[in-house]
């Protein structure tokens, strides 16, 4: 009985030490893996903002081409001129069904709306275009992201000039849920914008699931804030913020999300190869200490026989 307890208890104390190595070994490994799971998410949002910013740029250096074409067009010159409403709508009109423009505007130099594709703009948005164009202009073009009745525009400008500047002349795309989708496309991230102005409700424009929409805007409506981090019950995402736009009483904002669960799957079977080495390690270290534990009790039992 003296002996068995003997070799018992050697085997338990080397058993528990295998098992908080082994066990130890394998948290570091899982800790490293999660580790490295951030990291990669986090290069990815890195990357999805380069190409988000591009993409912008992208379509603003076409915006900016017509914009200038068109200002630069003897015609719609002298039609700006003599203040020709029809002739200066219809080649609005024209100019931004040629690069799919959302909305096109000539603004005089005070400010005030002349012509407008776009039915939604109003006195607020003129407000804020104004002050945008109030700005000291930058090397190369200018380009501002302002939200417009319930769409969120890109916007680029140019001077019409006969031969004394005369009226701007104003283009822009619709950042919308298909502009959202094709960054998708390209980043295979998730994509959120959101447009705040004062008194009014924030314009969305998101890739995410219902549910998690949903949360975002809450979490957003009750921290004043775009979440980092978002949890629906069923998905975990990893963001990353960027600032946009902002002005008096608005702002534009973005959040890319990265879905840690499609993370999580790519490393899932290396956690699985992990899982079942450490327990074949336990089950080994198992049989060998019960093997040290009998030579190691092997000379106590000789000395008491």
């Amino acid at each position: 009985m003296l002996r068995s307890s003997f070799q018992a208890r050697i085997a338990g104390v080397l058993v528990l030490l295998l098992l908080v190595v082994i066990g130890a070994l394998y948290v570091a490994v899982k800790a490293a893996t999660d580790a490295a799971l951030r990291a990669q998410a986090q290069e990815q949002l890195n990357v999805g903002s380069r190409v988000f910013e591009q993409l912008l740029a992208l379509r603003s250096d076409q915006l900016q081409q017509a914009a200038q074409v068109l200002a630069a067009d003897f015609g719609f010159k002298e039609a700006v001129a003599s203040g020709d409403a029809p002739t200066i709508r219809s080649a609005l009109a024209n100019q931004g069904a040629r690069i799919n423009a959302g909305a096109v505007f000539l603004l005089g130099l005070d400010g005030s709306l002349q012509v407008s594709t776009d039915p939604g703009i109003d006195a607020e948005a003129l407000a804020r275009l104004d002050g945008q164009l109030q700005l000291p202009r930058r090397d190369g073009p200018r380009l501002f992201l302002l939200p417009i009745g319930r769409q969120i525009y890109l916007l680029v400008d140019a001077t019409v000039s006969a031969p004394l500047p005369i009226a701007r002349v104003l283009m822009g795309f619709a950042v919308d849920r298909e502009f959202a989708l094709q960054l998708r496309e390209l980043t295979h991230l998730e994509l959120s914008l959101v447009a705040s102005r004062d008194g009014a409700a924030p314009t969305w424009i998101s890739t995410l699931p219902g549910s998690a929409q949903a949360l975002l805007e809450a979490q957003m409506e009750a921290a004043g804030a775009m979440p980092q981090r978002l949890d629906d019950g069923t998905e975990h995402y990893f963001g990353q913020h960027l600032q946009l736009a902002s002005g008096p009483g608005y702002r534009v904002e973005a959040l890319l999300h990265k879905s840690l669960g499609e993370a999580e799957a790519a490393f899932a079977p290396l956690d699985r190869r992990i899982l079942l080495i450490s327990l074949g390690a336990m089950l080994a270290s198992l049989v060998g200490a019960l093997l040290l534990a009998r030579s190691v009790s092997r000379p106590v039992r000789e000395l008491a026989a």
